[in-house]
């Protein structure tokens, strides 16, 4: 078993209260996040929805409030492709929040985050909040910034048009 899998399964084999640090509660969360993630894209959305849900709680519980935005979305997309679409919007419009509150900076994957819940207000015809959960200069910069090469390709860019940033973007 990998490093990290066996951190994960002492931690988990503790139980949530027996000790775990800090650094396990988030471990034990980003796996169950990562799970819901995979399950999400493997097309199992009642498991996506399960470990997301355990994921948020943990999350919830020990104040890791800005990574909750990819368990929220998750949530969404899972719930919108049960046909939920009820709890899929409440829970688009829970992470759309925290990702406006905070301009995308802290959360893992905002970009992700972003484009599940378009997805969903999509789904429920809400195409104006859609497009403004997509749109904005600040959002695709933090996208492309995200990667190293996508840095060195905007720096790339930016030295080759002579233009900043924030022209570049305007242009794209």
């Amino acid at each position: 078993m990998p490093a990290a899998g066996l951190a994960i399964s002492a931690a988990a084999a503790r139980g949530p209260g027996a000790g775990a640090g800090q650094s396990d509660k988030d471990l034990i969360a980003n796996f169950l996040s990562y799970l819901g993630g995979v399950s999400l894209e493997l097309g199992q959305h009642q498991r996506a929805a399960e470990h997301a849900t355990a994921a948020l709680a943990v999350r919830r519980e020990h104040d890791m409030h800005l990574r909750t935005t990819a368990d929220l979305a998750t949530l969404a997309a899972a719930h919108s492709a049960i046909g939920d679409s009820s709890a899929a919007l409440d829970y688009a419009r829970q992470a759309l929040a925290l990702l406006n509150s905070c301009g995308g900076e802290g959360p893992e994957a905002p970009p992700q985050d972003y484009f599940l819940c378009a997805q969903v207000l999509v789904a429920a015809s809400e195409t104006e909040a859609a497009c403004a959960a997509l749109t904005g200069p600040l959002r695709w910069q933090s996208f492309l910034e995200q990667a190293p090469i996508n840095r060195r390709i905007i720096g790339a860019a930016q030295r080759v048009r002579g233009l900043s940033a924030q022209t570049w973007f305007a242009r794209t």
